[in-house]
């Protein structure tokens, strides 16, 4: 115990006399050092003389020329790689996945329709004619409403497109009415973009039986007026008339001939299973309503 005790203390001696022997020494090194990093710090700094280029052997000048001419390759270079991974971001950022579902885009209800007008030419009752239109526009229901019930020849100034509220339609001035007669009142009363002249629907005593439409179409051909007509379910009134009035389709009046039933009525074509839609029963048990509101 003695022994470790006196160790400790000639240790404890010894740095005591180091420190008062080389203390003094190391400060005065230590500030003469700073003083003459201050000095340094405080003078100007010596520009290296520009030599010209006839100075320069040719390895030197071409040297020169490629440190001036370095950094704005490499500036280049940065750019173009910069620019390609920005044309690759947005690539990316516009490229749709693999996986991904397209869905068909609804038309702008902003753009002007053609409305096809729907002539009855024998007492329609209004609940069926509600059936008709609430079919038609439940299966084109991406295609814009343009089914026009034309009950006065006056009113095809005044023209908007049907809809399916059964106790709207009542009388028609055309009851009685030969399709020959219809389509010279068309043809003189429509002047406008705004109704379709050569394209429309007759709604006859069929109708009354199985919700079918007459669809009529007027073509000039030559010196010559030829009138074409089918028969369409009350689902496809609609969108069929939009097809074959569109001028870049390619399916006509036609083929939609080709394609009908034993009972001579489109009801989507002889290869494909004709699904209805479905309509609400208060559209079929209405009572009817006579033209003298009774």
């Amino acid at each position: 115990m003695a022994k470790s005790v006196r160790a400790s203390v000639s240790k404890r001696n010894r740095a005591n006399l180091r420190k008062k022997v080389f203390g003094p020494l190391v400060d005065a090194r230590t500030e003469r050092l700073a003083a003459k990093l201050q000095e340094l710090a405080s003078q100007p700094r010596p520009e290296a003389p520009v030599k010209s280029k006839m100075d320069l052997g040719e390895d030197e000048a071409a040297e020169v020329a490629k440190a001036q001419t370095g950094d704005s390759e490499e500036m280049d270079i940065d750019t173009i790689k910069s620019s390609k991974k920005k044309q690759a971001r947005v690539q990316k950022r516009n490229q749709k996945p693999r996986n991904s579902i397209v869905f068909q885009k609804r038309l702008s209800t902003t753009k002007k329709v053609v409305l096809f007008p729907i002539v009855c030419i024998q007492h329609i009752p209004p609940n069926i004619l509600s059936h008709i239109i609430f079919s038609a526009y439940r299966r084109s229901s991406l295609q814009p409403e343009s089914l026009f019930i034309l009950e006065a020849d006056s009113d095809i100034e005044y023209a908007f497109s049907a809809v399916h509220i059964y106790d709207c339609y009542d009388t028609s001035a055309f009851h009685g009415k030969h399709v020959d007669d219809v389509i010279h009142i068309l043809r003189e009363g429509v002047t406008g973009n705004v109704v379709a002249a050569n394209l429309f629907y007759i709604a006859d005593d069929q109708a009354i039986r199985d919700h079918t439409l007459l669809l009529v179409q007027v073509q000039d051909q030559e010196n010559d007026t030829c009138v074409f007509s089918v028969r369409l379910a009350p689902e496809f009134t609609n969108g069929i008339a939009i097809l074959i009035y569109d001028s870049e389709s390619d399916i006509s009046i036609q083929d939609i001939q080709k394609d009908v039933d034993k009972e001579g009525v489109y009801r989507g074509g002889r290869g494909t299973p004709y699904s209805y839609v479905g309509t609400p029963s208060h559209y079929l048990n209405c009572p009817e309503i006579s033209e003298n509101g009774t």
